[in-house]
């Protein structure tokens, strides 16, 4: 015979209610049944676990040694089934998240706190990387779930969902001729020079091809690798440049630069997720999933940025 947790069970209520009759009820078992269960683990352990009475049952001091353990075990047992029913339910795991910094800035890293304050038993992998990468590492099955800028190919085999809308600004130094403007068209930043930021992201790839479009050129007088290098360059006076708001608005008085609104619908970007099957997600990178589709808010002009630059 081999020890099992039924056997277990049945023990420690025979313990429990100190009589083979009430333990059978409380049981649904038969009383012979009981008794089996009993001599088996009797049996297996070669020694009496129970000593009989006119009243009874009582537990023999190996009986009552047993009992103790059958407490630790079962009570560990419970302890699994409630650490594995949290991981069925997605409140417990880990979940890698590839987006854009703009993403990241503008609304992601809000979502996400909101989001683990919800499940603190889920651990979140972000990664910052440039839209195109983002796009790749999903495809690639590096990332569970993408936040890029809908403005780069996407491969037919992703799902694709809406998620934020971010604005672009012109970012001038504050005593620029355009800085006093409410508003300003592409076509009058071009001619001026330009601080260009990570040549290949989703961004350099939308302004070239908006450029393009009006058969002009962009003159850039340097090229940064980040948004926050930018602000620093336009501040000293290096050119203007085009930045997502978030990067702009909190630091136009501290570092002497101004954001202004640019005329184009293109300027409006729409920030999309990206998964590789919803059906065969973890479930909790699908609560993850649904968390940030219910909080999604779909740009109004997506139309006219996929038609400006290849989705």
């Amino acid at each position: 015979m081999r020890l099992d947790l039924f056997s277990m069970r049945i023990f420690l209520t025979v313990v429990e209610e100190g009589n083979l009759t009430r333990a059978a009820e409380r049981e649904h078992i038969a009383a012979s049944a009981i008794s089996k269960r009993i001599q088996d683990l009797e049996a297996l352990f070669e020694t009496r676990l129970l000593n009989r009475n006119v009243r009874g049952v009582v537990p023999t001091e190996a009986g009552e040694m047993l009992a103790r353990r059958a407490r630790v075990l079962f009570g560990l047992v419970e302890e699994m089934r409630s650490d594995l029913s949290e991981f069925a339910s997605g409140t417990v795991g880990e979940v890698t998240i590839h987006a854009n910094g703009s993403a990241i800035a503008g609304f992601l890293a809000r979502d996400l706190a909101d989001f683990t304050a919800q499940h603190a038993g889920l651990r979140l992998d972000l990664h910052e990387a440039l839209s195109p990468m983002v796009v790749r590492s999903v495809s690639q099955g590096l990332a569970e779930i993408g936040v890029f800028a809908r403005t780069v190919p996407v491969p037919e085999a992703l799902t694709i969902y809406p998620y934020r809308t971010d604005r672009l600004l012109a970012v001038v130094p504050e005593d620029h001729p355009l800085a006093s403007r409410p508003s300003i068209a592409f076509g009058e930043l071009l001619d001026f020079e330009q601080v260009g930021v990570a040549e290949g992201s989703s961004l350099a790839q939308l302004l070239h091809h908006a450029a393009d479009s009006m058969q002009r050129k962009m003159r850039f007088r340097c090229t940064v690798s980040t948004n926050e290098v930018v602000r620093w360059m336009v501040g000293a006076g290096f050119g203007v440049s085009i930045p997502p708001e978030e990067f702009v608005r909190p630091y136009e008085s501290l570092m002497r630069i101004r954001g202004v609104p640019l005329e184009e619908p293109w300027a409006h970007r729409q920030l999309s997720l990206a998964v590789r099957d919803p059906l065969s997600m973890t479930k909790p990178a699908r609560l993850l999933l649904d968390a940030l589709r219910a909080g999604a808010r779909p740009a109004g002009r997506v139309r006219e940025a996929a038609a400006l630059t290849p989705a």
